[in-house]
């Protein structure tokens, strides 16, 4: 039996076709409005930061270790579990951004609940509050995988091949400078004796609300060029047979399987990423401010090293600059692990942290981006997504661990996994290197 019409293993290898005039024209306003959204986005993030806002948040609430580290992953990684429904909607049509904005609007509405629910049940029902946060947090988390395909799908469309290192090392500094920006924030209103708990978090959460409002309004200045579409009249793949094409597309495109199992390594860190904050706090005895000390140098971490990825993806290839990330890799861990010599190594633990986001921005998309050709890229962004899916459950296993073992033991399993990464990633890049650029 063939395949649906539209079906994605029909298409070629990837192959890069010449820039379209209408993305040239337009190139400059999307530029420039893909970098504002992020920007404006990671901003508001900055006051639900999963690593010490909301650590320290829902600890408050009195939420266990288990749940702190599940809530956390569901909000950074949650996204992976619903990407390939929202790819499978996106596939066969011409143009993404009504998917990209409706879906959006959906996922971010949810995040209104947390100002309310810790306002009027922070002090007198904290267990109630506590569900209400967790469980709008979840339905943002997973709420943002319906759009995550999208949202690549357009970049690659409007950024040409040949600038994407640079745009995505643009956005990376941009997005680290907004976030410090945030974090900054984050730190004043921590810092007042003006404010106590629950009153501090109230005011955070509102402007995180406001600013992930705002990133909205960018979505609208999106000029998106009219890509693949399946014929009017052509059947639409059913939900059923899309998942069926996740295996023949692996086995036709080995380098997407490689490259999304690399990235589960780096991201090993997030077994101890949610419990970095507590361990200041309530092991190194560091000051409650400390919060945002950790934000602000984690916020510098990405604005710093922001045009060095950019530089190395252009000028050494996007394999060149993952090598380099998964170098980064296991040091966030293996700081804070030394952090009980000194607790100013805890510092360097979340400036590593946000280099190492800025280059797996940078690197990992660039890579994936070049590596499937238009017609294959919504499923094949679904599947590089849903491979990551794992990753929700490192901060919940790390709670776990934690629960039974000690921080310095599972700091430890977090650099070590994360160094066999970047092992692994030599390896296979000499198999398939990068073209050499031009």
């Amino acid at each position: 039996m063939s395949a649906p019409a539209d079906s994605p293993v029909h298409s070629e290898p990837a192959v890069e076709p010449p820039t379209h005039p209408f993305v040239l024209r337009n190139v400059r306003r999307n530029f420039t409005t893909l970098i504002v959204d992020p920007s404006l986005f990671v901003m508001g993030m900055a006051f639900f930061d999963p690593i010490t806002v909301l650590p320290v948040l829902l600890e408050r609430l009195g939420a266990s270790k288990g749940l702190i580290g599940f809530t956390v992953a569901v909000v950074a990684f949650g996204w992976t579990l619903t990407a390939l429904v929202g790819s499978h909607a996106i596939h066969g049509k011409a143009c993404h951004r009504p998917h990209l904005i409706f879906w959006n609007l959906v996922s971010r509405v949810w995040l209104l609940a947390l100002p309310l629910s810790i306002a009027a049940f922070a002090v007198g029902q904290p267990q109630l509050a506590l569900w209400v946060v967790v469980g709008s947090l979840m339905l943002f988390g997973f709420g943002k995988g319906f759009t995550i395909s999208s949202w690549y799908d357009i970049i690659a469309k409007t950024i040409p091949p040949k600038i994407r290192g640079r745009f995505f090392g643009v956005q990376a500094t941009a997005v680290g400078l907004s976030s410090l920006l945030g974090s900054s924030l984050v730190l004043a209103i921590l810092r007042t004796d003006r404010l106590s708990f629950p009153d501090n978090f109230v005011l955070i959460t509102i402007l995180g609300c406001l600013s992930i409002g705002l990133s909205m309004a960018a979505l609208f200045w999106i000029r998106e060029p009219a890509g693949c579409a399946t014929e009017p009249d052509a059947p639409k793949t059913s939900m059923g047979d899309y998942v069926r094409q996740v295996f023949p597309l692996l086995r036709q495109n080995q380098e997407l399987a490689r490259l999304v199992g690399v990235r589960l390594l780096f991201e090993a860190g997030a077994l101890a990423v949610p419990f970095y904050a507590i361990y200041s706090n309530k092991v190194l005895d560091q000051p409650l401010q400390m919060l945002g000390v950790y934000a602000l140098t984690r916020s510098l971490g990405r604005v710093l090293s922001g045009p060095l990825w950019g530089a190395l993806n252009d000028r050494r290839g996007a394999s060149f600059a993952l090598r380099m990330v998964g170098l980064a890799a296991p040091m966030p861990p293996l700081f804070a692990l030394l952090s009980g010599v000194s607790p100013l190594l805890l510092i360097g633990t979340f400036a590593l942290i946000g280099a190492t986001e800025a280059g797996l921005h940078s690197s990992y998309n660039s890579k994936l981006l070049g590596s499937v050709d238009e017609r294959t890229r919504p499923l094949a962004l679904g599947v590089a997504n849903i491979g990551l899916a794992p990753i929700a459950l490192y901060g919940y296993l790390g709670g776990i661990l934690l629960g039974v073992t000690s921080y310095g033991l599972v700091f430890a399993l977090a650099a070590t996994i994360a160094a066999a990464g970047f092992v692994l990633s030599t390896i296979w890049d000499r198999q398939t290197p990068d073209p050499v650029p031009t």
